[in-house]
């Protein structure tokens, strides 16, 4: 029961810790790579390039995420139906798709990994139907 008790009392700690940052006027911050990549899409070209290679596993499947969520924005489809309608389309693999957002990264290191994904949409999209 004191278990219970003690985690009842977690929430209101919580807002109370963040209050008392907030209103001393600190905010905290992880150093840029720390503590997992919230948004891919957000991180800096350069960044990506430098850590990809020594980086977690998980980055090509983070960029394949973004990627999917941005085909279905666009088009309402899944990337495999979106990937049916495009010539060659089955030729777009994972290991590909992960290849060219590092090599756009690496070529243009002052663009996001957004505007990475969002130039091979063009190149996927050139011959869709």
């Amino acid at each position: 029961m004191r278990y219970l008790h003690g985690m009842r009392l977690l929430p209101a700690a919580t807002v109370l810790l963040t209050a008392g940052l907030a209103t001393a006027g600190e905010t905290l911050r992880l150093r840029e790579g720390m503590g997992g990549v919230a948004d891919i899409g957000a991180t800096r070209c350069d960044y990506y390039a430098y850590i990809h290679p020594n980086g977690p596993s998980g980055f090509d499947q983070s960029v394949l995420y973004w990627l999917e969520g941005y085909v279905h924005a666009r088009t309402g489809k899944a990337i495999d139906a979106f990937l049916a309608g495009v010539p060659n389309g089955a030729d777009w693999t994972f290991d590909r798709i992960g290849s060219d957002i590092l090599d756009h990264c690496t070529r243009n290191p002052g663009q996001s990994v957004a505007d990475a994904i969002i130039a091979l949409w063009v190149r996927m999209n050139a011959n869709a139907d």
